[in-house]
């Protein structure tokens, strides 16, 4: 396993967002706005973050703005399709 970085116990070693706290879903603009109450990179704490969503068929793609996290910058995406 990974080592956790010494002295932030709350901080992954792998590049990995999870957090919990509230949403809210603009129709009109399809995008959807997460408000993390607490997350897994501290600085994401409190923070804001607006993704696009787009539904295709029985795919629904949300891509969201690049996050600059422990090992780098990367651009969050999210792709789930309907079970068959």
């Amino acid at each position: 396993d990974l080592p956790t970085p010494a002295g932030k116990p709350q901080e992954s070693a792998r590049q990995v967002v999870a957090y919990f706290g509230t949403y809210s879903v603009d129709d009109g603009a399809k995008t959807i706005t997460y408000t993390a109450e607490r997350a897994t990179i501290p600085p994401f704490d409190g923070l804001a973050r607006k993704a696009t969503v787009t539904v295709t068929g029985d795919e629904l793609r949300q891509s969201s703005a690049p996050v600059t996290g422990p090992q780098g910058t990367f651009t969050p995406q999210l792709v789930m399709r309907r079970a068959k």
